[in-house]
Formats: C-alpha cells, sequence, structure tokens
C-alpha cells in the first residue's frame, strides 16, 4: 500500500502526455454530469487540496466545498457513495466526542447547547463529501486508505 498524501499528484500513468487529460478522465467517469460538473471544479481548484478555491467564484465555491445531503444524512451517503469505511468511521468518532463534549457541557451548566452539537458532525461530512468522493473516483483512491496509513504509522512507531 502507498503511503497517502493529500497534495500528492495522480498516480503516474494516469494522465500522461499519450493518455487520456484529467478532463476526458472525468468525463469518462461512471457518475452523474452534477458529480462531473463539482469534478471539474475540483480538479480546477487544484485538486483535493483546493489550493487555488479561492479563484473560483462564490457559487463554484460552494458547489466545491458543501453538499447538502451529506450534511443532512451523515455518514449513509458515504455509504451510499461506496466510500462507507470513511462514513462509518468519522461517524463513530462523532458521535463519541459529541456525547463527550455534551457531558462536560452539562457538567458546566452549559447543557442547553449540546442539542445543537449534533450540528458539528453534520457539516464536516457537507465540507467533506465531494473532496472524498473525487479522491475516489478521480485518482483512484481505496476507501479507507488515509486511515489504513494513519494507523499502521501509528502502530509501527
Amino acid at each position: 500500500m502507498s503511503k497517502f498524501n493529500i497534495r500528492a499528484a495522480p498516480p503516474p500513468g494516469l494522465f500522461d502526455s499519450d493518455g487520456p487529460t484529467r478532463e476526458t478522465h472525468i468525463m469518462s467517469l461512471p457518475v452523474s454530469l452534477a458529480w462531473k460538473t463539482r469534478f471539474l471544479l475540483i480538479d480546477k481548484a487544484g485538486g483535493a487540496s483546493l489550493p487555488s478555491v479561492l479563484d473560483l467564484d462564490r457559487k463554484d465555491q460552494l458547489k466545491v466545498k458543501w453538499n447538502v445531503i451529506a450534511f443532512l444524512t451523515w455518514p449513509a451517503y458515504y455509504v451510499y457513495l461506496g466510500m462507507w469505511k470513511k462514513g462509518v468511521f468519522a461517524a463513530l468518532l462523532a458521535i463519541v466526542a459529541v456525547l463527550l463534549v455534551s457531558v462536560l457541557l452539562k457538567g458546566f451548566g452549559l447543557g442547553i447547547v449540546t442539542p445543537a452539537l449534533w450540528l458539528v458532525p453534520g457539516v464536516y461530512f457537507a465540507a467533506r463529501a465531494n473532496v472524498d468522493y473525487y479522491r475516489i473516483k478521480v485518482l483512484g483512491e481505496r476507501d479507507g486508505e488515509a486511515l489504513h496509513a494513519f494507523f499502521n504509522a501509528l502502530l509501527n512507531k
């Protein structure tokens, strides 16, 4: 398994000069036209790390950075898109974190704020869904590859 690097270029050979361009590769993917449009915008923003996202107009930035369905459905949308490992892991982590913070807030007498904490995981999923799906479909990353690399690095220390 290769080491995951968010800023890395696409895998060698994927977009060679004698092969397909990134645009033709994206347009040939078996996804809807809406996803192809998002993928092209992500590509225009510099790829998965989005270094040039501010060069896009506001409407296109919103298309790249936000996914309403992911906000409302959390990991169910990730499972639907085939990213179940990352979706389930992030959901479990979010539930544990929200419950811990809820207990702390109640301990400090701020229990009234705890229902609003359940919006935070939705914001995470909404902000990450488009780029995560781009990594899988366009760059060919496997679901959970970053998690595997993280845990392998953690265990091999």
